[in-house]
């Protein structure tokens, strides 16, 4: 009984060992990478969102030709 009880308490303590070193490793390599990415992307958007006001703010004119704009 003794055997059986320490065999179990056992394979505990390696699957919590095998779920800390899966956390460390999603913690030390994969974050990282995931918030570079995510901070690349958002980097990307802001310079095609400055050069489309840009773009837009450079065609935007206004010409009345008379009273009503017509």
């Amino acid at each position: 009984m003794a055997h059986a009880i320490g065999g179990l308490i056992g394979t505990w303590l390696a699957v919590v060992w095998q779920l800390a070193v899966m956390l460390g490793f999603l913690l030390t390599f994969v974050l990282p990478i995931m918030a570079w990415s995510v901070t690349k992307n958002i980097r990307g958007i802001r310079i095609q969102l400055e050069t489309l006001n840009d773009t837009l703010g450079s065609k935007m004119t206004i010409s009345k030709s008379g009273p009503l704009g017509l």
